[in-house]
């Protein structure tokens, strides 16, 4: 089981309010991803999360709250036993992968989340992108012929390419596609992403994220920068600057990955199953009740035989500690017995 870490496009206006409320796992999670964003800025990940009005955040912190709830589905799926052969990220998503794989600890990935997302910020307003179902090849010639400041910002799949440039030269770009009766498809975002306008943000994102320490991955982890398997001792600030810059490579990092496996994409709603293919799982989905989209992928993965640990084991850890906790505020003579008994029995359960 691969885990896949998207980045933006999936998110939605109420995307993980509930589970916040309903689940102790994701909400504790959310709890320690604030703690280190407080560490570094005054913004506020429950805010969003408590707030009953549903409007989609800019994103210097849109970012953060995608990459927030990836941990939370992460954690919780970690809790029922699942155990990741390899990770990839597309875009922020590397981050959230990198986490996973051990590779960042959980205040360096906010950091690179926060800074990563305040200096996108300052280009609202500059550009757009566009998804265009063809190859590299066709897009190359176009852009040539027409001498557009337009660059390839992503291939998600053998077909399925994405650009980014200045209004003008993106709509003059799909008029051009257009004519050749190649399929496109704007994209909702007015941020030219992963091309040419980066390079004015670089040197503050390099001076905010330096003191980022890494280590190797405790499992592979699939590069969407380079198209391939990262190596020990590889990763650098470097790597985060060409992840803001770059193409993002997941057409060449998935060819990679071993054929025939499930995929699982982590994210607020899926967008990269169709490039994926039929073996990807979905975690959350937009506009569906958080619970019961999670739900739906805990049995799809009980049923390909991927969690090691059964509904009940979870259910009896977690009336365990609400009884641990009682008996902590309301001591007595045999509390120390029962204390070390539950314990005891929180261990085995948490190998069962």
């Amino acid at each position: 089981m691969s885990l896949v870490f998207s980045g933006m496009g999936s998110q939605w206006p109420g995307m993980g309010k509930k589970l916040f409320k309903a689940n102790e796992i994701f909400r504790q999670t959310i709890t320690e991803c604030e703690i280190s964003l407080k560490r570094i800025c005054d913004l506020s990940l429950i805010d969003f999360f408590t707030n009953a009005h549903d409007r989609e955040p800019e994103i210097d912190t849109l970012q953060i709250i995608i990459f927030s709830i990836q941990l939370g589905i992460l954690e919780i799926l970690k809790r029922r036993g699942l155990k990741p052969s390899s990770v990839v990220g597309h875009s922020l998503g590397e981050i959230s992968a990198a986490y996973a794989a051990g590779i960042l600890s959980l205040d360096d990935a906010v950091r690179i989340v926060r800074f990563r997302s305040k200096d996108l910020a300052r280009l609202r307003g500059r550009g757009t992108m566009l998804m265009v179902l063809a190859g590299a090849e066709t897009l190359d010639a176009t852009i040539k012929n027409l001498n557009l400041r337009v660059d390839i910002s992503g291939y998600n799949a053998k077909n399925m390419t994405t650009v980014s440039g200045s209004f003008e030269d993106i709509q003059c770009f799909r008029n051009e596609l257009e004519r050749i009766e190649v399929s496109t498809a704007t994209m909702n975002v007015d941020i030219p992403f992963h091309g040419r306008f980066i390079d004015e943000l670089l040197a503050e994102f390099r001076k905010n994220i330096e003191g980022v320490t890494f280590r190797n991955a405790e499992i592979p982890f699939f590069s969407t920068v380079t198209g391939r398997k990262m190596e020990d001792h590889f990763m650098t600030v470097e790597y985060w600057l060409s992840n803001l810059r770059n193409p993002v490579l997941f057409y060449q990092a998935m060819s990679v990955m071993n054929e025939g496996q499930f995929f699982l994409e982590i994210s607020p709603h899926a967008v990269l199953s169709g490039a994926v293919g039929k073996s990807c799982i979905k975690t959350l989905v937009r506009g569906q009740d958080d619970e019961i989209s999670l739900n739906n992928t805990l049995e799809e993965l009980q049923k390909h035989a991927l969690l090691t640990t059964n509904r009940f084991n979870m259910d009896l850890t977690k009336n365990l500690s609400l009884v641990e906790n009682f008996l902590l505020q309301n001591p007595g003579p045999q509390l120390q017995i029962l204390l070390d008994e539950l314990r005891d029995l929180n261990f085995y359960l948490d190998r069962a």
